[in-house]
């Protein structure tokens, strides 16, 4: 493990994505058809998704 700051970004970037997909499995907001150049923009809604809900917990 480095200390290098935009690997350490990449990283968190993919956790975050992985996670964001895992909420949304879960939630019923993904089906199986999708392609996957989608995807991209899947995480970016994800993303959303996760911080509407955290912040909705947080409150």
């Amino acid at each position: 493990m480095g200390t290098n700051p935009s690997t350490a970004y990449s990283r968190f970037q993919t956790a975050y994505d992985l996670y964001a997909l895992f909420w949304g499995l879960n939630l019923g907001f993904i089906q199986e058809q999708q392609e996957a150049s989608v995807s991209t923009t899947l995480f970016g809604k994800l993303g959303g998704l996760v911080k509407k809900i955290i912040d909705c917990c947080i409150e």
